[in-house]
């Protein structure tokens, strides 16, 4: 007997990244988040077919694409995104990302049906967040071009989504028709309009997006990664006698194509609900995981060890002998350099010095690396000195390795590569507020912070 699919509201959050891609779920009424298979970023061309996350198998004299994501950062004034065509995946850029997008998109839906039997779109509210690097802090031409193609390909993205049956897109790992693909968005692009510029990364962030039942926001990778972790701290516990509404959250996610740092707050009102807020996150900064694993590969190769990608990703994470080399070191200073610059700066003179623990939670896929953590809690420390943090404040700075309520992963690891995920899937995200400065003598008002 076929049973019929119940109704509720999904929050689905999107990491698409440059190395790898995965989607985290919060589901209504369900004990437990849900999580799909963490996918390469790759694409591949086989003939005329398209394949998303194409696995071991594929053949390396294929036509590939390795990162989508850096190519949209890189080298956004090139050719048309949607009109010229590319000799790697014998498609437009923009056909390309969305066709990464939906298959990623696709891949969550049947998981909801299979293992939830969640229909979608036919009896079901979803708000999809899609995770993107800080670009809003990149003041120039380059960056917002990348950022409007990119809310471009998002939204033609969610157009075919919602006007096409799963079973009618693309997948991870199947390969699919670039003819029928081309004519798919090109329907989807005369039925969606590019959205308005927004001004502002406040409005930017607060802004929703919706079709119908589907709706869909954005979040920048540093709050996305730190939002989890944030609404995870015991302000009562944490918090000194006479302070006991307010936790501070500095969040570094390093991923495969950029290091992302932001810092947040969270406070009680009188009446003890919580307040979110986040700080003018760090310029996205490239050197990340990938600069990392290009070097132990090129190190071990050069001791006579031949090394795949993966091979070089795997000695990344473990303790090996190489962390302590000249390369590494440098890697490891180069971002406690950046953080340094970013502490210095953050626009918060009233709540930062206060002697409340400053919390610091280090994410994405190569925040496990040997020894970084560490040298991130030293570099972070080193930036409150700078700026005339008391050492009683200082002190307080810790290292937190939370796992996550709702969530339920075998290695703490895994944590760390979904938080990007998870919180762009966390169903109070309009909560988070943005602040551009808190003066150390502004007036404000009593309900902030309670007393």
């Amino acid at each position: 007997m076929e049973t019929t699919p119940t109704s509720r509201k999904v929050c689905l959050g999107i990491d698409w990244g440059t190395h790898s891609s995965k989607w985290s779920c919060h589901i209504d009424n369900v004990d437990e988040g849900l999580e799909g298979k963490i996918h390469h970023s790759t694409l591949v061309r086989i003939g005329d077919d398209l394949i998303f996350s194409p696995g071991e198998n594929v053949s390396e004299t294929h036509e590939r694409i390795d990162s989508l994501k850096r190519i949209i950062i890189n080298d956004p004034l090139g050719q048309s995104f949607w009109d010229a065509d590319r000799l790697d995946t014998g498609t437009s850029l923009g056909e390309a990302v969305s066709f990464s997008i939906c298959s990623l998109l696709c891949d969550a839906v049947i998981e909801l049906r299979d293992k939830q039997n969640i229909c979608f779109p036919t009896d079901t509210e979803m708000e999809i967040g899609f995770s993107l690097p800080n670009w809003l802090r990149d003041q120039d031409k380059k960056s917002e071009v990348a950022l409007d193609h990119f809310r471009h390909a998002v939204y033609a993205s969610c157009f075919i989504f919602k006007e096409h049956s799963s079973s009618e897109l693309p997948v991870p790992g199947k390969a699919y028709s670039i003819e029928v693909w081309k004519r798919i968005v090109n329907e989807a692009l005369k039925g969606c309009k590019n959205s308005d510029q927004i001004e502002g990364i406040d409005k930017h962030i607060q802004e929703l997006h919706r079709i119908d039942n589907l709706k869909w926001r954005y979040l920048v990778e540093s709050c996305a990664a730190g939002l989890p972790y944030l609404r995870s701290i015991s302000l009562e516990e944490e918090a000194p006698s006479g302070l006991p509404g307010l936790g501070k959250l500095f969040v570094v996610d390093v991923g495969a194509g950029s290091t992302d740092v932001g810092y947040m707050l969270r406070t009680l009102n009188r009446q003890g609900s919580e307040q979110l807020h986040y700080f003018p996150p760090a310029a996205t900064f490239e050197i990340a995981g990938n600069q990392l694993t290009d070097k132990v590969r090129e190190y071990y190769e050069q001791q006579g060890t031949r090394m795949t990608w993966q091979d070089a990703e795997n000695r990344k994470l473990s303790e090996s002998g190489w962390h302590d080399l000249e390369f590494a070191k440098n890697w490891r200073d180069q971002i406690c350099r950046h953080i340094r610059v970013y502490v210095k700066g953050i626009p918060d003179y009233r709540w930062l010095p206060m002697e409340v623990p400053l919390q610091v939670v280090v994410t994405g896929g190569s925040g496990a690396v040997p020894g970084l953590k560490e040298e991130i809690k030293e570099a972070l420390c080193a930036g409150l000195k700078e700026r005339d943090i008391s050492q009683r404040t200082i002190n307080n700075t810790r290292l937190i390795n939370e796992r996550l309520s709702y969530w339920t992963f075998e290695h703490e690891a895994e944590y760390a590569r979904r938080a990007v995920s998870i919180g762009a899937s966390d169903p109070n995200k309009p909560e988070l507020k943005y602040l551009a400065k808190m003066d150390k003598m502004i007036h404000i008002q009593r309900d902030i912070i309670k007393y």
